[in-house]
């Protein structure tokens, strides 16, 4: 879930990692077991403690059930 004034890294680190899950099921024709998503209450770019600004690609609603959720700071 991105929110106003989150460090970039805090989200893009731990995202790396977890949609390298992603790959390696795609490289050993395994069951996709994860979907990586980035959630916010809207699609429209999000300011963070930096220049930069990140958008979510997904709504809460369009994801009805979670494994896990990430509150990057």
């Amino acid at each position: 879930m991105l929110c106003p004034g989150l460090t970039p890294l805090d989200l893009i680190g731990p995202l790396q990692v977890i949609s390298g899950l992603e790959v390696v099921e795609a490289t050993f024709g395994m069951r996709h077991r994860h979907h990586v998503v980035v959630v916010a209450e809207t699609l429209d770019a999000v300011p963070t403690d930096t220049p930069v600004h990140v958008a979510a690609t997904t709504l809460p609603d369009e994801v009805p059930e979670l494994d896990i959720v990430m509150v990057p700071g």
